[in-house]
């Protein structure tokens, strides 16, 4: 009888061994492949940006800063009265530097998956609706997709400008939610109000992708 056993006792042991380690062996390829939590802020318009922000997470960091005189966003208003959709993206800074060097301009930058971009493209949008009962300020739930893909620059001239863009290091998927504070601007109109700056806070999830 305890011969005829043996073979049932070693099968139920090998079958518990693997339904432990299998649990195991999937967290680690969702571990790699996943996505980590960043926070951020952004800010639009104000007569001052066309779309700063600065990203953080675990082994990344994206910034940007566009300076732009009379930068607003006009083109977005809402009714007075009623429920407004509004949607800002940063737009980049080859209009402002052409493709400048992070070191000394700063303007575009970051780090990801253990690489360093000397110039960042983004291409994000922070959407939102809201009731709008008039006033100076709207404040909206907004959600944020997109992506910012980081390159190489190369060719650059002795003062680190009329760079040529290499390749691509690095892109960094983001999804998230965030709370938009918007300025609104009447001009005199009672019934309409455009929207001439935003600031942003946010947080959510990121998956990144290198060259390798």
């Amino acid at each position: 009888m305890q011969r005829r056993l043996l073979p049932f006792v070693f099968f139920a042991l090998i079958s518990t061994v693997l339904a432990q380690s299998a649990p195991v062996a999937s967290k680690a390829h969702s571990a790699k492949n996943g996505k980590s939590p960043i926070s951020g802020t952004a800010t639009f318009g104000y007569g001052l940006t066309f779309g700063d922000f600065d990203i953080y997470g675990s082994g990344i960091y994206l910034s940007q800063t566009a300076p732009w005189d009379n930068a607003s966003l006009t083109w977005e208003g809402c009714a007075v009265g009623a429920d407004c959709t509004l949607t800002f993206s940063p737009s980049d800074t080859a209009g402002f530097c052409q493709y400048c060097l992070s070191n000394p301009y700063w303007y575009a930058w970051g780090n990801a998956g253990g690489k360093t971009a000397n110039y960042i493209q983004p291409a994000l949008e922070f959407t939102g609706t809201a009731f709008y009962p008039g006033g100076d300020t709207l404040t909206m739930r907004v959600d944020l997709a997109g992506q910012v893909t980081g390159y190489e620059l190369i060719n650059c001239n002795d003062e680190g400008k009329e760079c040529q863009l290499g390749a691509a290091v690095f892109t960094v998927e983001l999804e998230g939610k965030g709370t938009a504070e918007v300025a609104m601007q009447s001009y005199g109109n009672p019934t309409y109000s455009h929207a001439w700056g935003s600031s942003v806070s946010f947080s959510g999830k990121a998956h990144v992708k290198t060259s390798e």
